[in-house]
């Protein structure tokens, strides 16, 4: 018979806070000041010799560059704002040692899925192939 995995609880003290997605802010920026361009060029009179497509397109090159900096700005000053109303809490972290793997491993080490299943094939088939799905 097998002998058991033992299993160890601490209690440590952990930090809690909302994080923003700084890709988001970054992206919102970006497509605000494009839509912001497209007003300017298409609002105010044409110029002599540029036409407005041409300068829609300078003003949205310059317009997202613009907006991912300012989306980031923000996002950094969220995050700062929210790191102020970090929580503290206690959380449990639960530790599996198996005894197997302490003799073959050494004290500490964790048997993962992987580990113990070695019965478990990682080569594919031989009859499967990548492009069964191909009408050729």
């Amino acid at each position: 018979m097998p002998e058991r995995d033992s299993e160890t609880v601490t209690e440590e003290t952990v930090r809690v806070r909302r994080s923003p997605r700084y890709a988001r802010f970054m992206i919102v920026g970006a497509v605000f000041f494009v839509i912001v361009a497209f007003v300017l060029t298409y609002s105010l009179p044409q110029g002599q010799g540029y036409d407005r497509n041409a300068v829609f397109g300078y003003l949205a090159l310059v317009a997202i560059a613009v907006g991912l900096g300012l989306g980031a700005v923000v996002a950094l000053a969220f995050d700062r704002r929210s790191s102020r109303r970090a929580a503290t809490v206690a959380a449990d972290r639960v530790g599996v040692h198996s005894p197997e793997a302490e003799a073959d491993g050494g004290p500490g080490e964790a048997v993962t899925a992987s580990d113990s299943a070695g019965d478990v094939p990682t080569d594919p088939p031989q009859d499967a192939s990548p492009h069964d799905d191909d009408p050729r």
